[in-house]
C-alpha cells in the first residue's frame, strides 16, 4: 500500500534507526553480518558498495505501486468482463446497443473510489476488457475499437464531472452529491459513450438506425451506472441512516425475503394490479436502511426483473412483441424506481443530519449556558468570599470598637446624653445595620445558601438587615428543623415573603411585622402580619404588581394564597404550601425573635 513501507536500514545507519530489523530480509541480513569477517581475511579486495536506505525505500515503493496497479487492473478488468458477459446473455451486440450494461457502473464507481493517479490503470483495464470481449463475441474490429473507446471516455467524463461538483468521492446520502452523480455519471457520461458508440456502429453498419442505437446505448449505460455504480458507491462510502433498526439483521433478512417474493410475484406471476408492488420493499429499504438498503434492494429487483423479462415472463415481456423493446421499457421502470429510492434515502438522510445538527446546536447552547451559569456562580461565590473576608470583618470590628468606646465612656463618667455618647451610640447603630445588610447581601450572593440553611434561617438574616435599615421590627418564628417542602417551593416561599415585607415597608407604614412559619405534616403555612395602615385587596391601583407577583409564585408551586386586609386594620397574608414527599435534610437550629435572633 502507498505510504506503508518496510525499509531495510544498513549497519552503518542502525545507530540512527534503532528500530531497524534484519528479520524482514534474512538472506540480506545474513550476508551483511558476515561482511566484517570477510573483510578481515580479504582486506586486499575492494569493498563492495552498499545499498543505501533511500534507494531500498524507493525500490520498495515502486514494487508496492506496481503490485497495486496489477491488482487494480485485474479487478476492474474482471468486473467489467463479468458485466459485459451479462449483456451478451441476452444476445445484445454492440452494434445493436445494450438495454442494460452493468460494466458501465463498475468503471465509473472505480474511478470515483480511487485517486486520480490510478485512473490510467482503471481506464486501460476497461479498454482492454471491452476490446477483447467484443472481438471474442464476433464484433467487427472497428466497432470493437469504437465500443472500447466509448466505454473508456464515458466513465472518465462522468467521474470528472461528479468530482468537479463534490470535490471527492460522492456520498449518495447527500442530495447535492446524488444530483451530481445522476446528472454527471448517469446522464452526461453515458450520452458521450452513446454518441461515440453509435457513430462507430454507423461507420461499420451504414444502414443501422443511429437514433435507436444511441437511445438504447444511453439508457443501458445510464441504468448500469445508476444500479451497479450506486450499489458500489453506497457500500464503499459512509452512509447516514435516519433510523437504525434495533434488530437490523432480522429486519434486513425479512426485507430481503419480502423483496424477492414481491419481485417474483410482479415479474413472474404477472398481474396488472401488482406491477408497482416492487416499489414497496424499495421504499422500506430506503427509509429503514438508507442508501445502502435502497441500492441493495434495487439491485435485487433489477436482477430478478431482467431475468424474468429476458425469459418471457412478466408485464414487460408481453407489452411489446419486440423482446428488446420490452427490456428497454423495463429499464426505464427500474431507472425511475431506483432514482426514487435513492432520492427518498437522501432526503431522509438530510433530515437526519439536520436533526443531528440541531441537537448538536442545542447541546452546544446548553453547554454554553451551563458554562456561563457556572462562571456566574463562581463570580458570586468569589464576591461573597471577598465581602465576608474584608468588608464584613471590618464592619464587625467597627461594631466592637464602638461598643468598647461606649463602655470606656461609661467608666470615664460621661453622661449617656452627652454629644460624644450620642455620636458613639449612633455610630454603633449604623455599623450594626451595615453589618446586617452585608450579611444579607453575602447570603444572597452565595449559591445554594437557601438550600444549605433553610427558609427560616434565610428569612431571619433578611429580617435583621431590613430591621436595621428601616424603622420597623421584623420577627420571624419557625421550627428549627427543615420544612417538608422541596427546594423549588422553598425558593418561591422565600421570594414571596420578601415581596410581602418590602410592600409593607414601602406602602403600609408599619412598625412591626410578624412572620410565622409552621408545618402540620400535610402542608407548610407561612403567615405574614403587619400593623400598618391596611388596604382594600379588591381595589389595588393599577401598576402595583406586588400581589400579582405573589399569586403567580403561589400558583407555580401549587400553593394557596389568602390576603386579608382593610383600611386602618393592617394586613395578613397566609400562604399554604403542600408538603413534599421527600423531606430535606435538617439544617442547623435557627433562633427566633426580633430580627430572627441574629446579632446586630
Amino acid at each position: 500500500m502507498p505510504g506503508r513501507r518496510n525499509i531495510w536500514v544498513p549497519s552503518h545507519a542502525k545507530a540512527r534507526h534503532p528500530g531497524a530489523s534484519w528479520a524482514a530480509w534474512p538472506a540480506v541480513g545474513g550476508a551483511m553480518s558476515e561482511m566484517p569477517a570477510m573483510r578481515a581475511h580479504d582486506d586486499h579486495k575492494p569493498a563492495r558498495p552498499e545499498v543505501t536506505a533511500p534507494g531500498l525505500a524507493h525500490a520498495h515503493a515502486s514494487v508496492a505501486r506496481g503490485s497495486i496497479a496489477i491488482a487494480l487492473f485485474l479487478v476492474v478488468a474482471a468486473a467489467h468482463a463479468a458485466g459485459t458477459a451479462v449483456v451478451y446473455q441476452f444476445n445484445h451486440l454492440t452494434s445493436a446497443g445494450e438495454v442494460f450494461f452493468p460494466a458501465a457502473g463498475v468503471t465509473v464507481a472505480a474511478l470515483l473510489l480511487v485517486p486520480r493517479r490510478w485512473w490510467p490503470v482503471v481506464l486501460t483495464a476497461t479498454f482492454a476488457s471491452e476490446l477483447i470481449a467484443d472481438l471474442i463475441l464476433g464484433e467487427v474490429a472497428a466497432t470493437a475499437i469504437g465500443s472500447a473507446l466509448a466505454n473508456t471516455a464515458e466513465p472518465a467524463l462522468g467521474a470528472a464531472l461528479v468530482l468537479r461538483v463534490t470535490g471527492g468521492c460522492p456520498q449518495l446520502s447527500r442530495r447535492q452529491n446524488l444530483a451530481a452523480f445522476v446528472l454527471g455519471a448517469a446522464a452526461a457520461g453515458p450520452a458521450l459513450g452513446a454518441l461515440i458508440g453509435a457513430a462507430a456502429t454507423r461507420f461499420t453498419h451504414p444502414h443501422g438506425p443511429f437514433h435507436i442505437v444511441f437511445a438504447r446505448w444511453w439508457t443501458g449505460d445510464a441504468l448500469g451506472v445508476l444500479i451497479v455504480g450506486s450499489v458500489i458507491l453506497a457500500w464503499f462510502t459512509h452512509d447516514v441512516r435516519a433510523i437504525r433498526p434495533r434488530y437490523a439483521a432480522f429486519e434486513g433478512g425479512l426485507l430481503a425475503v419480502m423483496t424477492c417474493l414481491v419481485t417474483w410475484l410482479v415479474f413472474w406471476r404477472w398481474h396488472p394490479a401488482l406491477a408497482y408492488l416492487a416499489l414497496v420493499p424499495l421504499g422500506w429499504a430506503a427509509i429503514r436502511f438508507g442508501t445502502r438498503g435502497a441500492t441493495a434492494a434495487g439491485a435485487v429487483i433489477a436482477v430478478l426483473a431482467e431475468w424474468a423479462t429476458g425469459t418471457g415472463h412478466g408485464l414487460f415481456a408481453v407489452i411489446s412483441r419486440d423482446h428488446d423493446q420490452g427490456l428497454w421499457y423495463l429499464q426505464l421502470f427500474l431507472a425511475v424506481a431506483m432514482l426514487g429510492g435513492l432520492m427518498m434515502a437522501a432526503a431522509i438522510a438530510e433530515m437526519s443530519r439536520a436533526e443531528a445538527a440541531l441537537r448538536a446546536s442545542e447541546t452546544a447552547e446548553r453547554d454554553a449556558r451551563l458554562e456561563a451559569q457556572q462562571a456566574h456562580t463562581a463570580e458570586r461565590t468569589r464576591l461573597a468570599r471577598e465581602l465576608h473576608d474584608s468588608v464584613s470583618q471590618a464592619l464587625f470590628s467597627m461594631t466592637m470598637h464602638a461598643s468598647t468606646a461606649q463602655l470606656a465612656m461609661e467608666k470615664a463618667g460621661l453622661v449617656a446624653d452627652s454629644p460624644a455618647a450620642r455620636a458613639v451610640g449612633r455610630l454603633r447603630t449604623l455599623t450594626a445595620g451595615a453589618l446586617a445588610e452585608m450579611r444579607a447581601l453575602i447570603f444572597e450572593l452565595r449559591p445554594g445558601a437557601l438550600a444549605e440553611e433553610g427558609l427560616v434561617s434565610a428569612l431571619g438574616r433578611q429580617a435583621a438587615a431590613i430591621s436595621a435599615r428601616e424603622d420597623v421590627q421584623i420577627t420571624v418564628n419557625g421550627p428549627e428543623q427543615r420544612l417538608p417542602v422541596d427546594l423549588t417551593a422553598e425558593e418561591h416561599c422565600y421570594r414571596l415573603v420578601l415581596e410581602a415585607w418590602h410592600n409593607t415597608v414601602k406602602h403600609a407604614g408599619a412598625t412591626a411585622i410578624i412572620t410565622t412559619i409552621a408545618s402540620d405534616g400535610a402542608a407548610v403555612t407561612v403567615r405574614v402580619t403587619d400593623d400598618g395602615r391596611g388596604f382594600d385587596p379588591a381595589a389595588v391601583p393599577p401598576g402595583h404588581l406586588g400581589l400579582r407577583t405573589m399569586r403567580e409564585r403561589a400558583a407555580a408551586i401549587g400553593a394557596t394564597l389568602d390576603v386579608t386586609s382593610a383600611p386602618g386594620q393592617g394586613a395578613t397574608i397566609v400562604l399554604r404550601v403542600p408538603a413534599a414527599q421527600a423531606v430535606p435534610e435538617p439544617a442547623a437550629p435557627s433562633a427566633t425573635g426580633p430580627g430572627g435572633g441574629f446579632p446586630a
